[in-house]
């Protein structure tokens, strides 16, 4: 059990565990209720109206306009972020672009395949969906209510 790369971190990044005694190391089984579970959030979600809202926020980039996004998720969550729309070309295509839980305080400009529009939520209690009731701090955010399973921060994620 050593570890068998060079890195730079000041701590051992492999814990101790070599490729083959990580690749050793079985998945417990899941509840048995675990898909039921993530079913029944999937159909709680599909009831909800987005009641999405874009306002044009006077931004034009690289030929792609810009506007403020705004819509609910789940228990009236307000998701905030951004779309960008081709401002001479058709749609021909949407992506939706996440982020990591630095959060996203604004757009990614780079990508841009011709007639694509794009959206840019900031997840659920992150960046530009911040709420004082879920944690911004990115060690905790992915824990928040971890032992409420149906308030669990990742549930409510849609």
């Amino acid at each position: 059990m050593s570890t068998a790369f060079p890195h730079t971190f000041s701590f051992d990044p492999s814990y101790g565990y070599s490729l083959e005694d990580l690749l050793a190391i079985e998945a417990p089984s899941p509840p048995a209720d675990f898909a039921d579970f993530w079913h029944a959030h999937y159909a709680r979600a599909m009831q909800i109206h987005p009641r999405p809202r874009i306002k044009h926020i006077d931004m034009v980039h690289d030929g792609y306009e810009v506007y403020d996004l705004r819509y609910f998720s789940t228990d009236n969550f307000i998701i905030r972020g951004w779309v960008w729309i081709p401002k001479d070309k058709p749609v021909k295509r949407g992506i939706v672009v996440g982020h990591g839980y630095g959060g996203c305080e604004k757009p990614d400009f780079p990508l841009q395949p011709e007639g694509t529009a794009f959206l840019f939520p900031s997840f659920r209690g992150l960046a530009r969906s911040q709420q004082p009731s879920v944690s911004s701090n990115p060690a905790s955010h992915v824990l928040h209510d971890i032992d409420k399973p149906d308030r669990y921060i990742l549930g409510g994620v849609r």
